[in-house]
Parts: structure tokens; C-alpha cells; sequence
């Protein structure tokens, strides 16, 4: 009887180890019941970044065209001078320079009278043209003469009206600039004026600057009758 006791607990225990064994445990019953139920679902594809459009090609400027030459109409016709005279020296004095208490003779040759239509940087007004007088001047004495210069010189024309001269790259290189000149001193250049084309036209040496033109006091070289 005690044979058949142990046989029967044997067997109750080996059976029991049996269905332990067979039985699944709670995690795998867990991921059963998780992979029964719920369904896989895959990663979605990646959308792609759009594709790239470039900025459209730049359009250039048009081509730049450059303002029309200036050219500039000149008269077709200018009136001719007359022909210069030749001119004989002159002399003046004896001048009284109250200021330096000395006096001074003075001696003017005119050498040559030259006319312009146009200057180089530099046209006269309509009606007008230039006159270029070449001319030595010489100090006779006995006294010096202070600040003598192209102040001293003016035209008179038809008109009446006195005017002084002008200055222009023209007469750049004899230009006559303000200067003391000495005894027997001689100082030698050129003046330009600008005149009217047409009609009588002088040429005065004033010494006596702040007066009224009077006979005697000053010399006339006529440049054009």
C-alpha cells in the first residue's frame, strides 16, 4: 500500500513538471497576445525635398548709347579787315609821376597787328573778333616808371567807347605784365582786345590813366581806318 502511495505521488509530480514545462510563461502569452492583436505598421517613406529652381538668369542693361558729338557752326563767312598801315614810332613826355615825384618820356612801336576770328579756348561774341598788337615800349628817362603795364593801353572804336584788353591763352607767351621799367629800359609783348568786325578802330597809349582823353596826353596808333 505504501509502494502504491509513492508510485501515485511520483507520478502526480512528474505530470505536474510536464504541463509546467509545456505551459508558456507570462511574457510570452504577453507578446502572443500583442503581436495577435496589434498589426505592424511600417515606417512611411520620406518625401523627398523639392527640387531646387534657380533665380532666372539676369538681364543686362542695354547697351549704354552714348549723347551726340557736339559740333559747333562757326560763321561761313567773317568780314576781312583792313589792311593794317604801317606805324611809325611815337614818343611822349616828359610825363610828372606825382606819386613817385620823378617824370619819365616814353617811346611806342607798334611791330604788327594781327586778327582772330576765334581763340584756341575762346571765341568773341557775335559781331566781334580779336585784334592781337605786338608793341615795344622804351622808357627814355630820365626817371623810372612804376608799375607800368597793360593798364596803359586801350582801343577806342567807332562808337566812342574805350575798352581794355583781354586775356587768352593766345597771348600767353608775349602777354605784357606789370612791371617798374627803368631808364632806357624796353619791354616788349603783345595785348589782345576784343573789337567789333567792322569800322574804325585806334589804338591809345594813356599814361595819364585817370584823366580825360586830351591832345597831348596820350598817343593814337590807328589799326584799322
Amino acid at each position: 500500500m505504501r509502494r502504491t502511495i509513492i508510485l501515485w505521488g511520483s507520478l502526480i509530480v512528474f505530470l505536474s513538471g510536464l504541463l509546467s514545462a509545456c505551459a508558456p510563461s507570462p511574457q510570452r502569452v504577453q507578446a502572443a497576445i500583442f503581436l495577435t492583436q496589434t498589426a505592424w505598421t511600417p515606417i512611411p517613406t520620406q518625401t523627398p525635398y523639392p527640387t531646387y529652381t534657380r533665380y532666372p538668369t539676369a538681364t543686362r542693361y542695354p547697351t549704354y548709347t552714348p549723347y551726340p558729338t557736339y559740333t559747333k557752326v562757326l560763321p561761313t563767312s567773317t568780314p576781312t579787315p583792313s589792311p593794317t598801315p604801317p606805324f611809325t614810332p611815337q614818343t611822349i613826355g616828359p610825363i610828372w609821376d606825382t606819386l613817385h615825384n620823378t617824370s619819365y618820356s616814353v617811346e611806342v612801336s607798334l611791330t604788327n597787328v594781327r586778327w582772330l576770328e576765334r581763340g584756341i579756348h575762346r571765341e568773341p561774341k557775335t559781331g566781334n573778333t580779336f585784334v592781337i598788337v605786338d608793341l615795344e615800349v622804351k622808357n627814355l628817362g630820365p626817371g623810372s616808371i612804376n608799375n607800368f603795364g597793360p593798364g596803359f593801353f586801350k582801343v577806342l572804336d567807332a562808337n566812342g567807347v574805350l575798352k581794355e584788353d583781354d586775356y587768352t591763352s593766345d597771348v600767353e607767351d608775349c602777354h605784357v605784365d606789370y612791371v617798374d621799367l627803368m631808364p632806357n629800359g624796353v619791354l616788349s609783348g603783345c595785348l589782345l582786345f576784343e573789337v567789333p568786325q567792322a569800322g574804325h578802330l585806334e589804338l591809345i597809349f594813356a599814361p595819364y590813366q585817370y584823366e580825360p582823353l586830351k591832345p597831348g596826353r596820350y598817343l593814337s596808333f590807328i589799326l584799322r581806318p
